[in-house]
């Protein structure tokens, strides 16, 4: 799988570790020359293309990477019957991936197709869930979560930043909440998590999902943790559609608390983010939603969906958060 590593990131290194790659796969070293796409935080994405296939171009912007969790995620949803990109091959600082038809679900307009495609997202989704993991939080290159249990990651709190102090009397309250609450969350082994689970990560062609793409951030948790997540970051008719396809029956109120206190724990290392990066309409967003889920579970009113949803065409572009 993997290949020698080129050391730095430069243009030079990236194409020579692209041909590196190729070359170990059997496909022959050459390819088209690299075009950069819209990245993230954490990656910068290329485009490029052989003979036979359209691949995309990981590099690790910051950090360490998570190149060889997200190619055992790959493979592992790959074995299961799910879409995924086909890793072709990774080194510490880049990785060479399949790139999956059609275009994000994020970027269509035709509410019809828009709808199909998110239930069917919700039904894969599901599948994904079925799948086992050791351990919760973000998992290692061989599926194991750095937590040992839910209460664990619920509870992880990280020091806010210097530019999070004027939000610290509300994160204060989420984290109490969430001490206060953890015990009413069913105690259940880990389940594989997309961890970064957003419409721009759906991938459809003819109105049916052909990849589940961007696993660099693959967690074990509760599976109520992605939907949770989804309903913070897309529109309200967004997430009733995945949820159409992933619920059998409605959520219980168990599962909306759940659901709740789930949100409040990913809101709160977004706002995070967002105020790092000075990106006041994101922050302010996440107080209100915070504060409107503290509200409901404080009444006894856990909601499926958040009460205050974005409205499109908000797109959160934040990865990692939790």
């Amino acid at each position: 799988m993997t290949a020698p590593d080129p050391g730095g990131i430069g243009p030079g290194d990236i194409d020579a570790a692209v041909a590196d790659i190729l070359e170990a796969a059997g496909l022959g070293a050459g390819h088209a020359p690299l075009v950069a796409r819209h990245g993230g935080l954490d990656h910068t994405v290329y485009a490029t293309r052989t003979p036979k296939h359209r691949l995309l171009v990981k590099t690790v912007a910051v950090g360490p990477g998570r190149l060889p969790a997200a190619a055992w995620a790959a493979a592992t949803l790959a074995a299961a019957g799910i879409p995924v990109p086909r890793v072709l091959g990774y080194t510490s600082r880049v990785c060479v991936e399949t790139r999956c038809p059609g275009r994000a679900l994020d970027t269509m307009d035709d509410l019809p197709v828009i709808g199909a495609v998110a239930a069917g997202a919700g039904a894969l989704l599901r599948r994904v869930h079925a799948i086992t993991v050791s351990g919760f939080g973000r998992l290692d290159a061989a599926g194991r979560g750095t937590h040992p249990d839910l209460r664990a990651w619920l509870l992880d709190r990280r020091p806010p930043p210097a530019s999070a102090t004027s939000w610290r009397a509300l994160l204060d309250e989420v984290h109490h909440t969430l001490a206060e609450h953890a015990g009413r969350l069913a105690a259940a082994g880990a389940r594989l998590l997309h961890g970064d689970w957003a419409a721009r990560h759906v991938i459809a062609a003819d109105g049916r999902v052909t990849g589940l793409v961007d696993l660099a951030s693959v967690r074990g948790g509760d599976p109520l943790t992605d939907l949770a997540a989804w309903s913070l970051q897309e529109s309200a008719a967004l997430t009733r559609a995945l949820f159409a396809g992933y619920f059998r029956t409605p959520p219980d109120e168990a599962a909306r608390t759940a659901l709740t206190l789930y949100r409040l724990r990913i809101a709160a290392s977004l706002l995070a983010v967002h105020s790092v990066g000075n990106d006041t309409v994101r922050t302010m967003l996440r107080a209100r939603q915070l504060r409107a889920d503290l509200e409901d579970l404080a009444r006894g009113t856990p909601r499926t969906a958040p009460r205050i949803c974005p409205e499109p065409p908000f797109n959160c572009e934040v990865t990692s958060c939790c």
